[in-house]
């Protein structure tokens, strides 16, 4: 007997607590009832504090991981030159043949966006099966090939010499790795981004739907926490992701917040404001929203494990409101039925987005893809009052 075909270990990579859920439907969408799965989680993002690494271990307490691979420390070398992309290789790789097992067949998971840290994991496991699901709000957005397609000689000399070195360290280009695509999975079946066209057309795999199996994931997490309980008539408010802010800018993010919680009140006068902070937010903003937001008669979320997208399954939250723009919109509206209004962010706060910086800021108006995303999709725009806030 052929113990391989009964028996896979499936490896699931992720950036963001949202991720691990999206990972677990297109596991659940791909299982085989007559196969025994061995399970490794990998958190494969730097940027995330160790608040939201925190977050997604407790999240994936309940799902039965081998094994959960933090690989912060392995990636946050500071130093992206050659050698230190040859001690990070080394290092990602000895902790990988020490925990994972690679007896049976093995499946990765992993987002559309291949970037260093999701190619060296490929780079390990050379005859697996490779799985995509979408990664966000940037999957979904058109025209910034068009905005950002033009490279100076010397910038295309250099990805040439960089594509040499990755290829001696045995880390081929993304474009080589979707030629390898064995099952491309999407939540919301909207692909006119540019992302989502480029996956398609380069891995030549169907696209395959897993929006009720998210749904039925999100809605069991949801119950488990007895998210039905929020008050009635709640409305999510989504902090905006500043990851690049100082000290000297809380002040502002502080005051722009609280006009959108008067706009949310304009709209909806007897709701009660639920806040959630990014969970990449820097701890400093966090204890301050937790400060000055209380006087603004709201409710501030602790993460406890969950994303944003828990809520949305609660039958008393009757909308989300984003402070800038967040993929969690597209979900309220697509998958859960529930209203969903996005922010025009301030001029005077836009160098500091963190989810923005992908969109060419050199544009006359670089939201804008954007925007027309989030419309076409059913978002609307929250219209904020004018002067200084009452609260």
């Amino acid at each position: 007997m052929n113990l391989s075909s009964y028996e896979s270990t499936r490896v699931l990579s992720v950036t963001s607590i949202n991720q691990l859920f999206i990972g677990l439907a297109c596991m659940g969408k791909n299982a085989v009832d007559s196969k025994k799965y061995t399970d490794y989680l990998i958190v494969s993002s730097n940027w995330l504090t160790d608040h939201a690494v925190q977050e997604i271990y407790c999240a994936a307490g309940a799902y039965g991981f081998e094994a959960i691979l933090d690989l912060r420390s392995e990636l946050s070398t500071g130093d992206w030159s050659r050698i230190g992309r040859v001690k990070s290789a080394i290092r990602l790789r000895t902790q990988f043949r020490a925990i994972i097992k690679q007896n049976s067949p093995v499946e990765v998971y992993l987002r559309y966006k291949l970037n260093w840290p999701e190619r060296l994991i490929l780079s390990e496991f050379k005859a697996c099966q490779i799985h995509l699901f979408e990664d966000g709000l940037g999957d979904y957005l058109a025209g910034l090939h068009r905005l950002t397609k033009e490279q100076s000689a010397m910038k295309m000399l250099l990805g040439v010499l960089e594509n040499g070195f990755q290829r001696i360290l045995g880390v081929r280009s993304a474009r080589q790795y979707l030629k390898h695509v064995s099952f491309v999975y999407e939540l919301v079946k909207f692909r006119t981004g540019d992302r989502k066209q480029e996956i398609e057309q380069s891995t030549g795999a169907t696209y395959l739907g897993i929006g009720s199996e998210y749904v039925n994931i999100i809605k069991a997490c949801s119950r488990e926490h007895e998210l039905e309980k929020i008050p009635s008539n709640s409305v999510l408010f989504l902090t905006p992701l500043l990851i690049k802010a100082t000290n000297k800018e809380y002040p502002a993010i502080l005051d722009y917040s609280k006009l959108i919680i008067e706009g949310i009140r304009a709209i909806y006068p007897e709701t009660h404001v639920l806040v959630k902070a990014h969970p990449r937010s820097p701890a400093g903003l966090v204890a301050m929203y937790q400060r000055y937001l209380a006087g603004c008669s709201c409710s501030f979320l602790d993460g406890k494990g969950l994303p944003a997208e828990a809520y949305l399954a609660s039958d008393n939250l009757i909308a989300v409101v984003a402070a800038s723009y967040s993929s969690t919109l597209i979900y309220a509206v697509q998958l859960f039925d529930t209203s969903a209004y996005y922010c025009s962010v301030p001029e005077s706060l836009n160098l500091f987005f963190g989810d923005s910086i992908y969109v060419d800021k050199l544009s006359n108006n670089p939201f804008e893809p954007v925007v027309a995303a989030l419309t076409q999709l059913g978002a609307c725009r929250l219209d904020l009052p004018s002067g200084e806030s009452k609260y």
